[in-house]
């Protein structure tokens, strides 16, 4: 549980990846289930609770690579908030404008940039100031199952 909703801590790439694509499926799910009721309210809480855990997943991730979990508020909120300027801007005219464009040429640029650092970038080696290493403590893990299986093969 501290996985999705602690914001302390690191996680490994393939972790990200393996948590976003959960949450995703999972929010899929749920709102589809939430529409077929008609349901806004079910609806909104879904989507609250899929950017709380997405935000504490990809604020560790950051952390992974010695980044503060601050950033993530330009890697996913930012972008929000563009596009739903877009869209109000939009409301009222037929054409995009230039504010429009731009609004939506650094929304997405964000997106772009904390899709690189959180999901390609190799974290830091060793510990760092958020965290051990995971990628070393899972190595730990399988060695010491790797040690304890040979140990009970030789009884």
């Amino acid at each position: 549980m501290g996985l999705l909703f602690s914001f302390t801590g690191r996680v490994s790439r393939d972790v990200y990846w393996q948590t976003t694509l959960a949450i995703v499926i999972a929010t899929i799910g749920a709102l589809y289930a939430a529409r077929l009721y008609g349901n806004l309210s079910l609806i909104l809480t879904i989507l609250a609770a899929a950017l709380y855990m997405s935000l504490a997943v990809g604020a560790k991730r950051l952390h992974d690579s010695n980044i503060t979990g601050w950033w993530i508020v330009l890697f996913y909120v930012l972008p929000v908030i563009f596009f739903m300027a877009i869209l109000a801007i939009q409301e009222d005219r037929t054409m995009l404008d230039g504010t429009s464009v731009a609004l939506g040429f650094f929304g997405l640029l964000s997106l772009v940039i904390g899709l690189l650092l959180m999901g390609f970038r190799m974290g830091t080696r060793g510990p760092n100031q958020f965290g051990k290493d995971p990628l070393q403590e899972r190595q730990a893990r399988v060695e010491e199952k790797r040690r304890r299986k040979k140990m009970a093969t030789r009884r």
